[in-house]
């Protein structure tokens, strides 16, 4: 299977041959060609689109029933974890009868990040 930029540089030989020989393809190569390159990038299309709902699926599938119908919103699964997180940091907080609101939030973040994140 070609990757993209394999297939970038096959056309781009094709253009340069064809403008070097101006009919030394013959036409019906060139949409043979054009066509068989469709077709992988559609599967890798396929392929990619099935792994987002295989991820997306899993995610709602471990998480807290409470925010399961939110995640189930969102179409991209980054997002759907960001979310997934925030949303346990405040059921953390709100679990130990505390109140939430962003401030506490943004600490809490803070606080639980590594060394690596450290400016100072």
């Amino acid at each position: 299977m070609k990757t993209k930029k394999q297939r970038k540089n096959a056309d781009a030989q094709i253009i340069q041959d064809g403008a070097a020989s101006c009919s030394s393809v013959p036409e019906s190569q060139e949409v043979s060609a054009k066509i068989a390159e469709y077709k992988l990038d559609l599967e890798e299309y396929r392929e990619n689109e099935k792994k987002l709902r295989l991820s997306l699926s899993l995610l709602a599938f471990w998480v807290d029933p409470a925010i399961r119908g939110t995640l189930q919103t969102y179409d991209n699964p980054e997002k759907a974890w960001d979310y997934n997180q925030h949303e346990l940091l405040k059921l953390d907080i709100t679990a130990t009868g505390g109140t939430y609101d962003n401030t506490q939030l943004v600490s809490k973040i803070l606080r639980g990040l590594s060394s690596r994140y450290d400016t100072c």
